[in-house]
Order: C-alpha cells, then sequence, then structure tokens
C-alpha cells in the first residue's frame, strides 16, 4: 500500500537473486550496533538450553514493564529492539494496543508472548502457539519469571493447520522448530478458528504468525476468525517464496485490507507482511519503548 513496502520487496528479490553479500537490505546500518546492546542485557546463564546459541537470561523494559527472560541475544534484539510484528509507519500503526487480544503463532521461548503481554496489559489477553516440547520448556520458565505478565498469557501447546485434529510430522528445532514430514516427532494439528471456539473467546484484534512456512495453512484455518473480527496481521512471509501466497490469499478474502511490507534483518530474513482494515490502523506510539 505504499511505496517503503514495494522498496522492501524489491530488495528483498534483488537479495534472494544475487545473495546477502551482494545486496544487504536498506536500514543494515541499524542493525549493526543492536546485538552488542541486546547481549548488554544478558544478566547471567539461562537453564537446560537449546542449541544452536548460548542462552543467557536477560533483564529488560518493554511497554514499561519489567521481563526477565531466558533466551537469545538475537531473540532480545529482534524482539524488543527491533520490535518485529510491531508497524510503525508515516503516522499510523499495526500493533499490538492496549486491552487486546493477541493470537501469537510461534511463541518460541515466549519472547513475543510477553512482549505483547506488555502492550496489552492487564484487560488484554494473549494466546501463545507453541508446540516444540524443547521451546516449552524454556516458555514455561520464563512465564515462571514474570507473575505481572503470567496471567495474561494461555499456552496452546499443538501446531496451527488448516484444520484441527490433523496427525503431522514435527522437527524440534527450537526457534527453526516446524512441521516437517520427516521430523521425529508427531503432534495434532488446532486451527485458529478451533481455538478461538474452544477458549471462547468474545473477540481477536491481531494475530502474529512466524511458523516457519506454515501460515499459509493458518490462514486457511483461521477463515471464521477473519470473517468475524477483521484482525490486524503481522505474518512472517520470508519462508521461500511465501510472501506472495500470503499476499495474494488476502487479497482474495480480505480485499479490503491494506498490506505493508517491513525488514527486520539486513538480510533476506525476517521480512513481515502486515495487514490491516483502515479502521484498525491506529496513531504510533509517541514515544518508542523503553528497555
Amino acid at each position: 500500500a505504499d511505496e517503503a513496502s514495494r522498496r522492501v520487496l524489491t530488495e528483498f528479490l534483488a537479495s534472494r537473486a544475487l545473495g546477502a553479500t551482494r545486496n544487504r537490505m536498506t536500514g543494515a546500518a541499524r542493525f549493526l550496533p543492536r546485538p552488542a546492546a541486546a547481549k548488554a542485557l544478558r544478566r547471567g546463564p539461562a537453564g537446560p538450553w537449546l542449541p544452536p546459541f548460548p542462552g543467557g537470561t536477560f533483564d529488560l523494559v518493554f511497554e514499561a514493564e519489567a521481563i526477565t527472560m531466558e533466551s537469545w541475544a538475537l531473540n532480545i534484539q529482534a524482539c524488543f529492539f527491533e520490535r518485529q510484528y510491531y508497524l510503525e509507519r508515516d503516522g499510523f500503526a499495526i500493533r499490538p494496543e492496549a486491552g487486546e487480544v493477541v493470537l501469537d503463532l510461534g511463541g518460541c521461548f515466549g519472547d513475543t508472548a510477553l512482549g505483547f503481554a506488555a502492550s496489552v496489559g492487564a484487560a488484554g489477553r494473549v494466546v501463545s502457539f507453541e508446540p516444540s516440547r524443547g521451546n516449552l520448556a524454556v516458555f514455561r520458565r520464563n512465564l515462571e519469571m514474570n507473575p505481572r505478565l503470567a496471567p495474561r498469557i494461555a499456552l496452546v501447546p499443538q501446531p496451527a493447520g488448516a484444520a484441527a485434529g490433523e496427525a503431522v510430522r514435527f522437527e524440534e528445532a527450537a526457534a527453526g522448530s516446524r512441521i516437517d514430514a520427516a521430523g521425529g516427532t508427531e503432534h495434532v494439528t488446532t486451527s485458529i478458528d478451533a481455538t478461538v471456539e474452544a477458549l471462547a473467546l468474545d473477540r481477536v484484534d491481531m494475530i502474529k504468525m512466524d511458523i516457519e512456512g506454515a501460515e499459509l495453512a493458518a490462514l486457511f484455518g483461521a477463515a471464521m476468525t477473519l470473517q468475524r473480527w477483521r484482525p490486524k496481521l503481522a505474518l512472517a512471509c520470508y519462508h521461500g517464496w511465501q510472501v506472495f501466497e500470503l499476499i495474494a490469499q488476502l487479497r482474495r478474502t480480505l480485499p479490503e485490507y491494506r498490506l505493508f511490507l517491513a525488514q527486520h534483518s539486513m538480510h533476506a530474513e525476517e521480512m513481515v507482511l502486515y495487514a490491516a482494515p483502515e479502521a484498525r490502523l491506529s496513531a504510533p506510539a509517541a514515544t518508542p519503548a523503553g528497555r
């Protein structure tokens, strides 16, 4: 819907065609100091941890809420410095707001769920989908360390798909955990629509997805939720070429939505497709959240 989004898409295509070393995406300079800033928040080691990066325990402030959590410095950088899944651009914003209900697909270690819980406040609610057993162990430890935010978060330990009740193979790979026919474990899917009904949610204001290429299937499983509540969307769209599939699906099913792209790394990863009807485009925050 805007020139900034079209530029991101062009740069994404160039990066995929030429390689990241030949074509860094716009804004590379802003990412370079952030790993050091994230690492500076590390106060000590984590509990039993997951490869490939060393885990740490971090203290930070986000949206005026103190958060202590185990994670990777890379996740701290993406969630709380880069503010991935928060779009604030040219006088409008697509982000969680106070009192809203947010679905967090791909909860990983609880980074995004805790950030969203800080944003929605005590009157809001976050429903986080995370099927990886290793990730869930870290996620639950992080809930225990954040008793003020934990009551705002509900955990769904299943992968989201196009339909509920389907047996799928699943690959345990920390932040890269995903539905995979060659995976070593088995899970039974749920769907967004089935979860909304099971939890008796009376509204859904925003849906975030970063589920390693299963975003399109999860959208199919959210048909009733999308039609009923017209929620804001923040969809990871850099897995393969699915950015085009996601755009096409939203154009078919939600033609009134405005679509935007933002890049949250200097390479062809972490690109997010944001979408919302005009009425849900809010004013951006007056000042960035504290850290």
